[in-house]
C-alpha cells in the first residue's frame, strides 16, 4: 500500500484521529488535577530461595525433600503467588479494615497489582513485583494517606512471613510424625533382628565362629599331614616286607611256608580281629580318655591278637623243615613285625581318612552358617544405622520446630519520604510531561484506531475497491446530493446533474456512441440510490431528445410514483395479475418525453415466477417498438434473484455500488451470481461519494 494510500485512509476517518488526541490529553489532564493525590511507600524482600530445603533429614536423594508448598521448577513464581494468596493479601486487608468507596471489604483481586484506574478510585493497593534477574521482590504499599501505604507495605510483608513460617512448621510436624511412624517400624524390626541373630547363635552353637574355623581347619590340617606320615609309613613297611621276602624267597622252605600262611585261616581271622579292635580303639579314644579302662583293655586285647599273629608265623615257619639259625629268626621277626605295622598303618589311615572328612563336613556346614549369620547381622546392623539416622533427624526436626523460619529478608523496610511529593504516585509532579506523553499516546492510538478501523471494513470506499473487488470498470462517480439536490423537476440546478451527463457520455464511450435500447440499473443491497439514479438518467436522456420509458420493477419495494409525485395506479403488478393492458400502464410526467410505469395496485406475491414470463417479454418487445429507451429499475440483490431476470432483457446494466456502505463480500456474491447467468455488466457506477 502506497503512501498515498495511507493518507487517503487516515483522511477519511480524520475525525477519529482528531479525537484521540484531543481526548485522550484532555482526559489525563483533568484526571490530574481532579483526583485526590495517591502515595506510595517501597520495599524490598529478599527471599533465599537456595535454602528453602529442609535441612533436618539427611541421607535423602537431591531431588526429594523441598516442601510441598515450593515449586521445585519455578520456587520464584512459587513465592510470588504465596504472596498474592489470601494468606496474605487477604489477612493483610482483613486485619486493617480497608474499604473501598462503597464502604465494603476490597476485594484481594482488585487490591493486588491494581491498574491506574482501579487505584484512582479505591484509593489503596499493594504492588508485588519480582525484581528481574534476581530473588527480590519489590513490596509497593498504595493509599491516599502516606501513614497507611507503609502500613500496608509492612502488613503484607508481616503475613508473608508469618505464612511461610507457619507453612514451614507445618511441614516440619509432618515431618515429625513420619520419622516417628518410621522410627517405631524400624526400632520393632530391629529388636525382632536381633533376636533372630541371638536365636541362630545358640540353635547352632555360634559362640565363636571365627575360633570354630581355626579349629576345625587346625584339626583337618594336622590329620592331613598325620594321614601323609601314615601313607609314607605303609609305603616303607611294605618295602621293607619285599626285601625280607627277597631274602627268605632264597630258601624253598620259605616259599613253601609263606603258602601255608597266605592261606592260615587263623592269620587271616588275626588279621580281622585286629583291623576291627584298631578301628574300635580309635573310636574309644575320641570319646574317652587314654587311661579309661575301656580303652586300656581295648589296648589289652590289641596286643594279644598281635602276639597271636606272630605266634601263628613262626610256628608255620618253624612246623618246616629249616636249618634254623639266629639271622633266619631275626628275619621272621622282621617279618612278622612288618605284616602287623602294615594292618596297623592301614588302620590308621582308615581313620584318618574319615576323620578328615568328618571334618570337612563340618567345616563346610560350619561356613554355610556362618554366612546365614553374616546376612542376619548385617540385616541387623543396617536396621540400626536407619534407626540411628531416624534418631537424629527426628532431634534435629524437634530443634527446627521450636525455631522461627522464614528463609526471607527484609533487605529495604517501607519508607516514606520527608518531601511527600517524592511519596506520590499519582498525580506526578511533572503534569506537563505527562500531558505530552498522553498526546503522543492519543496520536498513536488515533492512528491504530484508523487503520483497525480500515483493516476490519467490509465496505466500498473507492474506485479501487470497486475495480479489486469486482473487477469493473468505473463509469462515472456520483456525489453524494442533499434532499434539494433530488428534485427532478429542478435537474438542472441540482448538484447531480453534471455527474448524470457525464455517466451518459462516459456509456456512450465505452458503447461506441451508441446506447443500448434497454438499460438495467441493478445494486447488491438496499438504499444505494438505484432508484434516485435511474429517475435523473431517464430524465437526461429525455432531455436529450429520447422518448423514455421508466419501468418500476422494483414489486418488491417501490418508490418511483414517490419520486414523481404519481397516483398509484394500475401498474405492472396489474399487468401481470388482471391482465391490464400495456396502453393502460403509462404515465405521463412533467418531463417531456418521459413516461413511467409504476409498480401498481396489487401485491405480488412472488414476482420471480412473473418477471421470467413470456409477458413481461412481451411488455419489454412492445415498448421498445415505442420508445428510444427503456430504464428498469429492479430491487436490490438481497431480495432475491429479481434484478437477474430483469436484466436477461437489457443491452446494458449499470451496477451500483454505495460508498461506505456496500459490502464488498455481497457485491462480490452479486457479481458471482451475474457471472452464472451470462450477464455482461456494462459498467460500474459509485454513488454518493
Amino acid at each position: 500500500m502506497e503512501l498515498k494510500r495511507y493518507c487517503e485512509i487516515v483522511w477519511n476517518r480524520k475525525w477519529i484521529l482528531i479525537q484521540a488526541v484531543l481526548l485522550i490529553p484532555l482526559f489525563v489532564y483533568i484526571l490530574m488535577h481532579v483526583v485526590s493525590p495517591i502515595y506510595q511507600s517501597k520495599a524490598k524482600l529478599w527471599v533465599k530461595v537456595n535454602t528453602l530445603r529442609q535441612k533436618f533429614i539427611s541421607n535423602i536423594p537431591s531431588e526429594f525433600g523441598r516442601f510441598d508448598f515450593i515449586e521445585t521448577k519455578n520456587a520464584l513464581a512459587t513465592i510470588e503467588e504465596i504472596l498474592k494468596s489470601d494468606a496474605v493479601i487477604g489477612k493483610a486487608i482483613d486485619e486493617m479494615g480497608l474499604k473501598d468507596k462503597d464502604g465494603k471489604t476490597i476485594r484481594k483481586n482488585a487490591f493486588t497489582n491494581p491498574n491506574i484506574v482501579k487505584l484512582i478510585t479505591q484509593k489503596k493497593g499493594v504492588q508485588v513485583k519480582l525484581i528481574s534477574d534476581s530473588e527480590a521482590f519489590n513490596i509497593v504499599g498504595y493509599s491516599n494517606e502516606t501513614s497507611e501505604a507503609k502500613a500496608i507495605a509492612e502488613k503484607v510483608i508481616d503475613r508473608f512471613l508469618n505464612a511461610v513460617s507457619g507453612m514451614y512448621r507445618e511441614e516440619v510436624e509432618k515431618a515429625i510424625k513420619t520419622i516417628t511412624e518410621r522410627m517405631l517400624d524400624v526400632e520393632s524390626r530391629l529388636m525382632a533382628a536381633e533376636q533372630a541373630v541371638s536365636d541362630y547363635k545358640t540353635r547352632n552353637r555360634l559362640y565363636n565362629v571365627e575360633n570354630q574355623t581355626t579349629t576345625l581347619i587346625s584339626a583337618a590340617s594336622t590329620m592331613e599331614s598325620e594321614l601323609n606320615s601314615t601313607e609314607r609309613t605303609i609305603k616303607t613297611a611294605k618295602e621293607r616286607l619285599v626285601a625280607v621276602n627277597e631274602i627268605l624267597s632264597n630258601q624253598p622252605e620259605y616259599r613253601k611256608a609263606q603258602k601255608t600262611i597266605e592261606s592260615n585261616p587263623l592269620i587271616e581271622d588275626y588279621k580281622k580281629q585286629l583291623l576291627g579292635l584298631e578301628l574300635t580303639l580309635a573310636k574309644l579314644r575320641t570319646e574317652l580318655t587314654t587311661e579309661h579302662p575301656d580303652v586300656k583293655s581295648q589296648i589289652n586285647q590289641i596286643e594279644a591278637v598281635k602276639s597271636g599273629i606272630v605266634k601263628e608265623i613262626k610256628r608255620t615257619f618253624a612246623s618246616q623243615n629249616i636249618e634254623r639259625n639266629s639271622y633266619y629268626d631275626e628275619l621272621v621277626s622282621r617279618y612278622c613285625d612288618t605284616k602287623i605295622d602294615i594292618i596297623t598303618n592301614t588302620v590308621t589311615k582308615k581313620i584318618m581318612a574319615r576323620q578328615i572328612a568328618k571334618k570337612n563336613a563340618k567345616l563346610k556346614i560350619l561356613t554355610a552358617k556362618e554366612r546365614e549369620l553374616t546376612h542376619l547381622s548385617k540385616e541387623m546392623d543396617n536396621l540400626r544405622t536407619i534407626y540411628t539416622t531416624y534418631f537424629t533427624n527426628l532431634e534435629s526436626a524437634k530443634s527446627v520446630l521450636n525455631m522461627d523460619v522464614t528463609n526471607a529478608v527484609v533487605i529495604q523496610p517501607p519508607t516514606l519520604f520527608s518531601n511527600i511529593k517524592e511519596n506520590l504516585r499519582f498525580p506526578p509532579e511533572n503534569k506537563l510531561k505527562h500531558t505530552a506523553a498522553a498526546t503522543i499516546i492519543g496520536l498513536l492510538f488515533g492512528i491504530f484506531l484508523v487503520f483497525f478501523l480500515e483493516y476490519i471494513n467490509d465496505k466500498i470506499w473507492n474506485s479501487r475497491d470497486v475495480e479489486n473487488a469486482l473487477n469493473y470498470k468505473i463509469i462515472s462517480t456520483v456525489p453524494k446530493a442533499n434532499i434539494r439536490d433530488l428534485n427532478v423537476e429542478k435537474l438542472e440546478s441540482s448538484r447531480l446533474a453534471d455527474s448524470i451527463y457525464n455517466l451518459v457520455a462516459n456509456m456512450k464511450l465505452y458503447k461506441g456512441d451508441v446506447l443500448g435500447k434497454v438499460i438495467s440499473i441493478i445494486s447488491p443491497v438496499k438504499g444505494e440510490g438505484k432508484s434516485t439514479l435511474a429517475v435523473f438518467l431517464s430524465s437526461v436522456l429525455a432531455q436529450q431528445g429520447k422518448k423514455v420509458m421508466l419501468v418500476d420493477g422494483n414489486l418488491r419495494c417501490p418508490s418511483l410514483h414517490h419520486i414523481f409525485n404519481l397516483p398509484q395506479k394500475t401498474g405492472l403488478a396489474n399487468y401481470f395479475l388482471h391482465d391490464a393492458k400495456i396502453q393502460e400502464l403509462r404515465c405521463s410526467t412533467s418531463i417531456s418525453n418521459l413516461n413511467v410505469i409504476t409498480s401498481g395496485t396489487v401485491l405480488v406475491s412472488n414476482p420471480q415466477k412473473h418477471l421470467d414470463s413470456d409477458k413481461f417479454a412481451e411488455l419489454v418487445k412492445s415498448l421498445t417498438a415505442d420508445h428510444d429507451v427503456i430504464l428498469l429499475d429492479t430491487p436490490a440483490y438481497v431480495f432475491g434473484s429479481d434484478a437477474l431476470m430483469i436484466s436477461k432483457y437489457a443491452q446494458d446494466i449499470l451496477f451500483v455500488v454505495e460508498q461506505g456502505k456496500t459490502p464488498v463480500h455481497k457485491a462480490k456474491e452479486f457479481m458471482v451470481a451475474i457471472e452464472r447467468t451470462n450477464i455482461k455488466v456494462t459498467g460500474a457506477i459509485l454513488n454518493k461519494a
